[in-house]
């Protein structure tokens, strides 16, 4: 995937969230829904203090990757309904501190009867386009590419998602949790994909009316083909082709 970055700020980056978003990402299940089961008085304070500490788990200042892993989440939950399995925010110890491995583990229903597929989920902003590729595509290259349960970082993912994995459905976790145990039967019928979320500078107006709507759509639109075959030569690179990729433009 790719778009324009900015240089957003991060409170600009939450107010084109909505709040009930915003809560999703950072914040277990389990505590969502025992806000929700409360009567309505009730309700709105434990979400206001959900609400609050939210925010606190963010890094207050400075551009840090969280608002590229938040739109990640909501492009993979909202956008492709893709339900998040792990709510990493909720593992961290200190909001100065960003924390680490792949940004975000999705799943949804694979191709065939009763498949499951787990979606690795790596995000990359940066002024350059293709370092931007290059480091979301080998970031998730070990974790498609190895056999079985894969090297230390794809099996630390395992386990993390083994102790900590956060979905309503208990009777749906379990299953899920059967399919992505590596001593399971059901872990070689796991369809195993990838979504990447890459961020990148382009020349946008720096003040209003500068250029107009018209003219600059055209620019973007006679630089995208060129983008499309950075993508597909770095797919092919790393040995997966680009037929099994699917790229979707967001402005």
């Amino acid at each position: 995937m790719q778009g324009k970055a900015t240089s957003v700020s991060q409170k600009a980056c939450r107010a084109s969230l909505s709040a009930r978003e915003l809560l999703v990402y950072v914040t277990p299940r389990r505590l969502l829904m025992a806000a929700s089961s409360s009567n309505q008085q009730e309700a709105r304070l434990k979400n206001e203090r959900l609400r609050r500490q939210a925010i606190d788990t963010f890094k207050p200042y400075g551009m840090s990757g969280e608002q590229g892993e938040m739109l990640l989440f909501v492009l993979a939950e909202s956008l492709l309904k893709l339900p998040q399995l792990l709510c990493k925010m909720d593992l961290k110890t200190d909001r100065e501190m960003h924390f680490h491995g792949l940004d975000g583990v999705h799943c949804g229903p694979g191709s065939g009867p009763d498949e499951l597929a787990i979606y690795w989920c790596e995000s990359k902003v940066h002024k350059d386009l293709d370092r931007a590729l290059s480091e979301a595509f080998d970031g998730l290259k070990p974790f498609l590419l190895s056999a079985g349960a894969g090297d230390s970082d794809k099996r630390r993912e395992l386990a993390l998602l083994d102790h900590y994995m956060d979905l309503a459905d208990s009777e749906l976790q379990k299953l899920i949790l059967d399919s992505i145990n590596p001593h399971s039967a059901a872990f070689n019928r796991v369809s195993w994909r990838g979504i990447c979320l890459v961020g990148f500078d382009y020349e946008y107006p720096q003040k209003p009316n500068q250029v107009r709507q018209d003219e600059f759509t055209a620019k973007v639109k006679a630089v995208l083909p060129l983008v499309d075959k950075s993508v597909n030569r770095r797919l092919v690179q790393r040995q997966r082709s680009p037929k099994t990729a699917m790229l979707k433009r967001l402005p």
